[in-house]
C-alpha cells in the first residue's frame, strides 16, 4: 500500500481472539510524525492505543531506538525495533487488545530478540538481583542482555544469576549511558555498537 509517495501498512487481525477482525494502519512508519490507528472491523469504533503507538521509539523515549515496524505473527501485535543501550540490539514489544484498548501486553519492557552476545566485565559494576539484592559483578564475568525498559536493562550472568543494571542517559554535548554516574564503556571490554 503506498501512498503520496510513502510506504504504509495495513492489517486484519483479532487481537482480541473474539471472532471479529480489528483494522491497524501506519502510515510512513520511517518518519517521527505518523500514529497507528485501529479500528473494530465490524462497526469501524475506533480502538485507543495506549504507550507509545509509533513504531522506531520506547515508551520512556530514552532508549533511541530506530528502524521500527510492526510484525503481526499468529494474531499477536508486535513492536520491533533496535535498542541502543550497552550496544545496538534488536528488540520486540508484544501488544495486546484489552478494555477496548491496545496497550503492550507486559508492561512497557522491550525484549532482545534472539540476543547471543556476551559482554565482559572490565570494572565492578553494581547490579540489583532479581531478588532486590543490590551487589556488584566481578571483573571477568561475561553477561547476557535481555531487555530494557528504558532505564533498566535486564541481564542474565549464568547460573541463575539475573537482575538489572540502571542506565542514565548523558544529554548535552557528551552522548552514550553512565552507570553510577561511569560512562558505560568503562564497565566493559567492549560494547557491540552498530553504525
Amino acid at each position: 500500500l503506498a501512498m503520496d509517495g510513502s510506504v504504509c501498512s495495513l492489517w486484519l487481525t483479532d487481537l482480541d481472539y473474539d471472532g471479529v477482525a480489528e483494522i491497524l494502519f501506519s502510515g510512513d512508519m520511517g518518519s517521527e510524525d505518523y500514529v497507528t490507528c485501529a479500528w473494530r472491523g465490524d462497526t469501524l469504533e475506533p480502538i485507543a492505543f495506549t504507550g507509545e503507538s509509533r513504531m522506531g521509539s520506547d515508551p520512556s523515549q530514552m532508549t533511541n531506538t530506530v528502524n521500527g515496524r510492526a510484525v503481526i505473527s499468529g494474531w499477536q501485535l508486535y513492536l520491533e525495533s533496535w535498542s541502543y543501550q550497552l550496544g545496538t540490539y534488536r528488540a520486540i514489544r508484544a501488544y495486546t487488545m484489552e478494555n477496548g484498548a491496545i496497550a503492550p501486553a507486559n508492561g512497557t519492557d522491550w525484549t532482545y530478540d534472539s540476543n547471543t552476545t556476551e559482554l565482559i566485565i572490565k570494572k565492578e559494576l553494581p547490579v540489583t538481583l532479581d531478588s532486590g539484592e543490590e551487589t556488584s559483578l566481578s571483573p571477568g564475568t561475561p553477561i547476557r542482555l535481555l531487555g530494557t525498559d528504558g532505564n533498566h536493562v535486564r541481564f542474565t550472568a549464568g547460573e541463575g544469576v539475573s537482575g538489572t543494571i540502571t542506565l542514565e542517559l548523558l544529554r548535552g554535548e557528551s552522548s552514550g549511558w553512565t552507570i553510577a554516574g561511569v560512562s558505560e564503556n568503562e564497565y566493559f571490554e567492549m560494547l557491540p555498537y552498530v553504525g
